[in-house]
């Protein structure tokens, strides 16, 4: 192999694995989110009733994808796309109830 194949290939590592740490916060975000936003019955959209929910954890949200990327470039070779998605997850789960207690 080429150096440029071999570099090409770690991109390729890198970003899958993160788009699998993107995959496990956002379904850590979606979650507290959805379970907030369904069983309101009041005469708003689900659409509106989401947005409202939504708007605490935004800056959870990005926080956490930003950490995401920063462990994956720390540690690129720990990372299979399970352990990706389920680090994405604790992570933003953790950060959700330290904001959420303070």
């Amino acid at each position: 192999m080429s150096a440029e194949s071999d570099l090409l290939q770690i991109f390729l590592n890198i970003g899958g694995n993160y788009l699998f740490i993107v995959l496990g916060v956002l379904v850590s975000f979606l979650l507290p989110v959805l379970r907030k936003a369904i069983p309101n019955s009041t005469k708003k959209s689900f659409a509106a009733r989401f947005g409202d929910e939504a708007k605490p954890y935004l800056i959870v949200l990005a926080f956490s994808l930003l950490v995401g990327f920063l462990m994956l470039a720390a540690l690129p070779e720990a990372f299979d796309w399970k352990t990706a998605i389920l680090t994405g997850y604790a992570w933003d789960s953790t950060l959700q109830k330290i904001k959420s207690s303070t």
